[in-house]
């Protein structure tokens, strides 16, 4: 069972910290927390999700979130969950209105997301989601470099003519797909057997009768 309600990312001095302090407006976690589409994230994210049956499921948002860190720190399961109870911009990312040093959700929970989507839907989805992201990460690169440097920027005829006839979604599409890429370690297909398959009490078995005839054919010679 699915609950969001939609609400807009709280301002960094709203946000709570027991040692005191403020969040810096200039940390990318910050920037992103207030430039990513997070409703229109979320209805994809909930698409396939139930929202009456089933027992209620973590806030969307922070699912979501914690999917997009875990690819952009490149983590396991594990660590993303340690980074987010570390890290108070992480947990401003993921929409809490506080800092609160604990585990948001058991490492589970994302093996659980995986398989309830499906392998293809949670592969499509976590693309879509950083496809998103990448394309503000360049607009508030591009933004930064013009700031830093004007004449590199709008006020060069040459490089605004480029940009505008080259946006983001035209070079994507230009860029032909080969092949396939998982870019999560944590759910790469493994050709390795677990220590309870039979299958490997079987093929010792059987190499070993292999050993013992050649060591009966070379002590009969």
């Amino acid at each position: 069972m699915i609950e969001y309600s939609s609400s807009k990312q709280i301002s960094i001095e709203n946000f709570i910290q027991s040692f005191g302090g403020s969040l810096s407006k200039d940390n990318r976690w910050v920037i992103l927390a207030n430039l990513l589409p997070w409703d229109e994230f979320v209805g994809v994210y909930v698409k396939s999700m139930s929202r009456k049956m089933g027992r209620k499921a973590i806030n969307p948002r922070v699912a979501v979130g914690a999917l997009i860190i875990k690819h952009i720190l490149r983590s396991t399961d594990e660590d993303t969950i340690d980074h987010i109870k570390e890290n108070p911009y992480l947990q401003y990312f993921l929409g809490y209105e506080a800092y609160r040093y604990e585990q948001p959700f058991t490492a589970s929970l994302l093996v659980s997301i995986r398989y309830r989507l499906g392998t293809k839907e949670f592969e499509q989805l976590s693309s879509y989601f950083m496809r998103r992201v990448h394309q503000i990460e360049q607009k508030i690169a591009e933004q930064k470099d013009n700031d830093q440097n004007p004449k590199s920027g709008a006020n060069n005829p040459a490089k605004a003519h480029t940009s505008a006839e080259r946006p983001v979604d035209d070079v994507e599409k230009a860029i032909e797909n080969k092949g396939h890429l998982i870019v999560d370690a944590t759910v790469a297909p493994a050709d390795i057997k677990y220590p309870t398959d039979l299958d490997l009490l079987n093929e010792a078995r059987e190499f070993s009768e292999e050993l013992i005839d050649l060591l009966y054919v070379g002590k009969a010679e």
